[in-house]
Order: structure tokens, then sequence, then C-alpha cells
């Protein structure tokens, strides 16, 4: 299996990730700036962590096939 292929899945899962727990410290500590409120961040994070997760199945998918 070559697992050069889910390199931007897992980038992605990264990113999504540090989203995540910037959010929840920012929202630990009450802060935001502008569009960065905590919610927001918290909010993008998973998304960004759900479309990796479906990049993966994906990948899978086609390595299957």
């Amino acid at each position: 299996m070559n697992l050069s292929k889910f390199r931007i899945p897992l980038l992605a899962l990264i990113l999504g990730a540090a989203l995540v727990i910037v959010g929840l410290v920012f929202k630990s500590m009450q802060l935001g700036w502008g569009f960065m409120q905590a919610n927001t961040l918290v909010i993008l994070g998973g998304i960004i962590e759900a479309i990796a997760a479906i990049m993966a199945i994906v990948v899978l998918i086609r390595i299957k096939k």
C-alpha cells in the first residue's frame, strides 16, 4: 500500500485538530479577535476533520479497486 496517497487527508486532519485545539484554548481563556471566535474555530476545525476523514475513505476505496 502506498501511504503517500494519504498525505493530503493526513495534513487536513492535522490542520483540523490544530484549529480545534486553538479554538478550545480561546474558549478557555475567553479570547477572540473579529471572526476568529472560539466557537468558529472549533466548528471550522471539526468540519475540516470530517472532510479529511471522507477524503481518507475515498482513497481507501480507490486503493481497494
